[in-house]
């Protein structure tokens, strides 16, 4: 089967293909797929949107940032761009927030962002319709590792892993409600 007219040359075969590997890529990059098949134990109803920028899940009673460092949490769709920190970086930056009025926001342990994976969707592997716009990557826990690594947990297919401190990747800051 002959894809291309005789009169095309190779360089245009080239560009068309390049578009249409963006093209592929995009969409990948904007939908979520949901497996029907493991239980949607993350559903809207657990969390409370507060409307100021953060959400409060009711199983594990943590207020998270509805968007990530760098997003605007002004805006319900979480515009902008998702900021990469270092380790060191991301510590200061959870810190010093003040969201929605509040100044003991943290970078949540392992666990706690753990807590956040939905298992029943990739890519990212997190309820968008709560945490709109999230970044299919790595995101950084507060907890340490003694050679220079800290812990992150990786929202495009869902497992933990241990990355130098020095390296950039994204925050979701949060808080304890009780």
């Amino acid at each position: 089967m002959q894809i291309f007219k005789k009169k095309q040359t190779y360089s245009q075969a080239i560009l068309i293909t390049v578009g249409l590997l963006l093209l592929t890529y995009a969409s990948v990059g904007t939908s979520q797929t949901i497996k029907s098949y493991v239980t949607n134990e993350w559903p809207d109803s657990r969390y409370i949107d507060h409307n100021n920028g953060t959400v409060t899940d009711k199983v594990t009673k943590l207020m998270w940032a509805k968007c990530a460092l760098g997003q605007d949490s002004a805006s319900t769709t979480c515009s902008g761009y998702a900021t990469k920190y270092n380790w060191r970086d991301a510590l200061e930056q959870a810190n010093s927030s003040t969201l929605a009025g509040y100044s003991d926001w943290r970078l949540p342990n392992v666990k706690e962002l753990y807590s956040l994976l939905a298992l029943d969707r990739f890519e990212p592997k997190i309820n968008l319709s709560i945490f709109p716009r999230s970044v299919s990557d790595e995101y950084w826990t507060s907890s340490p590792i003694e050679n220079a690594h800290g812990w992150t947990v990786d929202f495009r297919i869902g497992y933990h892993q241990q990355l130098s401190r020095t390296s950039g990747h994204r925050v979701r800051l949060v808080r304890s409600t009780l």
